[in-house]
């Protein structure tokens, strides 16, 4: 319980600064160390450049707003598909499941 939690997070730790210190001084270059990686692509879907500035009636929206906008976007997609999976036959059975596992 609370030891494997303690280890799981101390071997997440340990990766994360492993990854972090690939910056090619000791090894290879892919991170680029606390400068992050650089020379990512902005997302374009469907013709939408979001790392562009648009200007959407009279508002000027960022790449930094547009990128939140999508997030924004996908979070509510999820929670709406949850929750319609919480009101369906299967969701029936996992709250069932969920209260008493022998009677379901």
């Amino acid at each position: 319980g609370d030891y494997l939690a303690i280890v799981t997070l101390g071997f997440g730790e340990i990766f994360r600064i492993a990854v972090l210190n690939l910056d090619g001084t000791s090894g290879p270059d892919v991170t680029n160390g606390s400068n992050g990686i650089s020379s990512i692509p902005n997302l374009n879907l469907f013709g939408f450049d979001f790392g562009a500035t648009h200007s959407i009636a009279g508002f000027t929206i960022g790449r930094f707003a547009n990128y939140f906008f999508l997030m924004l976007l996908v979070t509510l997609i999820v929670v709406v598909v949850f929750r319609r999976s919480a009101e369906s036959r299967i969701g029936r059975a996992w709250v069932a499941i969920r209260e008493d596992e022998t009677a379901a």
